[in-house]
């Protein structure tokens, strides 16, 4: 029992009042306010209710926002970078976030580009939609195949929080190992018969994700005609040919 009485703020109620810029600041932007019901004396009477009271002490967030961890959905290609307070997505640059398949002297890495979708609203959790050409060339690497080879890097220019301080960096050379990872088990599937050339012989097919061009079996490869009446149907099942295309 005393006559002060000190607190510490809950991750999310800091985390609500940084989202606020205007409050909490400078001196000036906080003012404590409280009910009777906050507190009573040794002999139970209520303290008088305060409204709008300024604070006598006040230090301003200086603290840089830290990376606490990541998830990586390799079958949808979506990232969340998880901070340890609320970040301003504005200054979020996706170009800045490196994945590679090592803490350190990684032997394949991954710079972004772009994202396909707005990111999110301000807060510590940030959800990164690769694009489609970002994604396929993940695929194309051992970046992000398993767990085990699935890190992140970003330099102090990658985000800021709400006041804005820099992110602290998470250098290549000690790179942050996910935390939850999805597995790749999404079967690619056709997306465009591209076309068919009978001059060259040459047959052109695009699936949805980037496949192993050498796990390609040309012999399960058929050539169809399809009509309403079943006497007009034709086939010839390929017997071979010359795979063009690589990963």
């Amino acid at each position: 029992n005393t006559t002060t009485v000190a607190l510490t703020l809950t991750r999310s109620d800091s985390n609500a009042i940084k989202l606020r810029q205007s409050l909490a600041v400078s001196t000036t932007s906080v003012f404590l306010t409280f009910p009777n019901t906050l507190i009573r004396d040794m002999t139970g009477v209520a303290v008088r209710a305060e409204t709008d009271r300024a604070a006598s002490n006040f230090t301003a967030d200086r603290s840089a926002p830290q990376l606490e961890g990541f998830d990586m959905d390799i079958s949808t290609g979506i990232a969340v970078l998880r901070f340890s307070e609320t970040v301003d997505v504005a200054t979020f640059n996706v170009s800045q976030i490196t994945f590679q398949d090592a803490r350190a002297a990684p032997t394949s890495s991954y710079t972004l580009t772009g994202v396909d979708v707005a990111i999110a609203a301000n807060t510590p959790d940030v959800r990164i939609d690769l694009t489609r050409a970002d994604f396929d060339s993940v695929l194309r690497l051992t970046v992000c195949r398993t767990a085990a080879q699935c890190f992140v890097s970003f330099p102090a220019t990658a985000v800021q929080d709400m006041l804005s301080n820099p992110v602290l960096t998470v250098p290549a050379g000690n790179a942050a190992n996910v935390t939850v990872f999805t597995p790749d088990t999404r079967a690619p599937s056709n997306e465009q018969f591209v076309s068919m050339d009978m001059n060259t012989g040459r047959l052109i097919v695009r699936f949805t994700e980037t496949v192993n061009a050498s796990s390609f079996n040309l012999r399960s490869l058929s050539l169809n005609t399809w009509y309403t009446s079943t006497s007009q149907f034709a086939s010839v099942p390929l017997t071979g040919g010359r795979l063009l295309s690589t990963n």
